[in-house]
């Protein structure tokens, strides 16, 4: 993948993570330590100054966990990824995110994520 970096100058990267949660931090993370390019692109919300959520209840109301959508399967007619998170049809285009899994793991699926996106990058590096 090239990309045209901000000095207008082209760029290679081996790797594109689009979003920096649990799934992408942590396979941006073994990418990049595997001697992999990686470009991390990210758009959230801008908190200015003194804004950011700092107690459960409003922190609940601003951050979230949508599971599902892209569920995991064994074949296309039941899911969009295998077991490692490969897109069907699609080589080399993987979903390291929540929306892989096909529904609630328990309170707080971050360290599932988290966990998912370590599989697959084992996967995508060979190991």
């Amino acid at each position: 993948m090239v990309g045209q970096g901000r000095t207008g100058v082209s760029e290679h990267f081996d790797a594109v993570i689009v979003g920096s949660g649990f799934g992408g931090s942590v396979m941006a993370y073994r990418l990049a330590e595997a001697g992999k390019h990686v470009c991390v692109l990210e758009r959230g919300k801008a908190y200015p100054p003194g804004s950011f959520p700092r107690t459960p209840d409003k922190m609940g109301k601003n951050f979230f966990h949508p599971l599902g959508g892209c569920p995991m399967a064994s074949s296309p007619q039941y899911g969009v990824v295998d077991a490692f998170g490969e897109v069907f049809g699609h080589p080399g285009l993987y979903i390291a995110d929540g929306s892989v899994m096909p529904g609630p793991v328990g309170p707080n699926p971050s360290l599932t994520i988290a966990a998912l996106a370590d599989r697959f990058a084992d996967r995508i590096l060979g190991a």
